[in-house]
């Protein structure tokens, strides 16, 4: 009876994700149908090539940090951990997220991959829930300037670097579901981090993995504050870290297939209509982040299909 009830969960959630990702595809058709496209091809002739290999080389060592927010958590757990495997396992990881829009996702390749290398399967599960913790935690420290936009509609030139502390005074003074939704984010988090006994009493190593999420979203801010600024776009770069925390939770919700569309549709919606862009060029730096990511992760195509045929045999 159990057995049913979980095949027909995982049917449910299986046929959400392929709606949501047919749904995804129809807003960027309808995107695709509502562009200037004199417009797009402007704003592209603005990037330079110099510009293109930074925003390249950024996306490298923001993949890079992500390999040593996790190295960090592995190692501290008291196993044999060797930095070049993690690099190769988060890299399979990343390369079937952005090439396999299957169900299994990339957590799950890391999962397959660090037990094939000698990782117990517990110390395995329990350091990605931490790292994907430490990723939202970072996300959520710039996350109030997301909500504070959409609380209140201020210019580009008006976000201070002293935004984040506004925002969360404004949390604090307006008792919204927003702020409701934000503390209960929190407590899971806080739940989360003590119920693992290999990591609560290790808070330097926690801080020293947070350190690597925050070098992973300067990273990702410093592109996409290059890709509109050479487009002509003059959004702040806390704005910028805002409104890209708010396109990272979106991403978060499993309503498509690896997230396909969603963040392409969110980032140009929350680009255009909360940081005043144009709705050409937010369109054209949302396909030109994925591009980035996909063409960064290329070196797990190595790796992967190892790792993937250890899966569909474990099955």
């Amino acid at each position: 009876m159990n057995t049913r009830a979980s095949s027909t969960k995982d049917y449910a959630a299986r046929m959400i994700r392929i709606l949501g990702s047919l749904l995804s595809l129809a807003l960027i058709f309808l995107l695709l149908a509502r562009q200037e496209w004199k417009d797009i091809h402007t704003a592209l002739q603005r990037l330079s090539p110099g510009t293109l290999f930074l925003c390249l080389l950024l996306m490298t060592l923001s993949s890079l940090c992500v390999c040593g927010r996790w190295y960090i958590l592995l190692r501290s757990s008291a196993q044999s951990t060797n930095l070049a495997q993690v690099v190769k396992i988060t890299f399979s990881g990343l390369f079937s997220t952005n090439f396999l829009p299957t169900t299994i996702g990339g957590d799950t390749v890391r999962l397959a991959g660090a037990v094939k290398s000698g990782i117990d399967f517990a110390t395995g599960a329990a350091s990605l829930i931490i790292d994907r913790l430490i990723g939202m935690t970072g996300m959520a420290m710039v996350l109030p300037v997301g909500i504070y936009r959409l609380v209140h509609p201020l210019t580009a030139e008006e976000i201070a670097p002293v935004m984040p502390f506004w925002g969360l005074c404004a949390l604090k003074e307006r008792p919204s579901w927003r702020a409701k939704w934000m503390e209960k984010i929190r407590a899971e988090v806080t739940k989360a981090i003590l119920a693992f006994s290999l990591w609560k009493n290790q808070p330097l190593e926690l801080f020293k993995s947070l350190a690597f999420s925050w070098l992973h979203m300067l990273c990702i801010f410093s592109i996409l504050y290059l890709l509109l600024h050479q487009m002509g776009e003059s959004l702040s770069f806390w704005l910028i870290s805002g409104l890209y925390s708010l396109v990272y939770f979106v991403t978060l919700f499993p309503i498509s297939l690896n997230g396909y569309g969603i963040q392409e549709v969110s980032m140009t919606y929350i680009l255009s209509e909360l940081g005043n862009a144009s709705l050409e060029t937010s369109f054209v730096v949302a396909l030109l982040f994925r591009t980035l990511m996909m063409f960064v992760s290329l070196p797990g195509a190595f790796f992967a299909p190892e790792i993937l045929l250890a899966i569909k045999k474990a099955r």
